[in-house]
């Protein structure tokens, strides 16, 4: 199992990281009065500013708008929330008839019925995917195990559903074989994993 290399593209004035399992659409030219592009899954966009044109991140969930900033947006089909987490700048987030403008060090959440909600939080443990580190704080197993599936591409399997309540916090550098963060996860918690090709068994 060995990680999945992340992308980085540039496209005219903003630089673009895309995460595992994730689809970015771009048109051949970028309209008069925005910059419009189409997401699913999760990116790290870097925007050059511009007074005229907006840069605009539409997702099936919402719509990021932004003149030129720095921010991570998570909208991986399946999950319940959509993501946006702001590092630099000031962003507008759009869903149905709900609008939010969000400062750096913010995160707005969306629901599946539409609602936002905006929160303080550590950014770096929402955009560190860009720089090859893993970041969790206080982590349920389970949504760590689904983090590093994209990461790594395996199958889980929990010998005991209690398993997947336990808590983890990491942050360390993305090896090029997810055993090594198995083996680390193992000292810190009393957990064991078993891999057996592409499945992983925790007990």
């Amino acid at each position: 199992m060995i990680a999945i290399t992340l992308a980085r593209y540039r496209l005219g004035d903003c630089t673009v990281y895309l995460n595992s399992e994730s689809e970015l659409r771009i048109p051949v030219h970028f309209g008069s009065e925005e910059r419009l592009v189409w997401l699913k899954g999760e990116a790290y966009f870097s925007v050059e500013h511009e007074n005229k044109r907006r840069f605009v991140v539409r997702t099936d969930r919402a719509d990021v708008s932004v003149l030129g900033t720095e921010f991570g947006v998570r909208a991986y089909a399946g999950e319940k929330e959509f993501l946006t987490t702001l590092v630099k700048g000031s962003v507008e987030v759009k869903s149905e008839d709900n609008v939010h403008r969000i400062v750096p060090g913010e995160q707005a959440k969306i629901d599946n019925a539409g609602s936002i909600a905006v929160a303080k939080v550590n950014t770096d443990e929402f955009v560190a995917w860009k720089l090859g580190r893993i970041v969790f704080t206080d982590a349920r197993l389970e949504d760590i195990m689904n983090e590093l599936q994209r990461w790594y591409d395996f199958n889980v399997f929990y010998r005991s559903p209690e398993l997947k309540e336990l808590r983890f916090s990491m942050d360390i550098v993305k090896y090029k074989e997810v055993s090594e963060i198995f083996d680390l996860m193992e000292k810190i918690r009393k957990v064991s994993f078993e891999v057996n090709g592409n499945n992983v068994i925790l007990k």
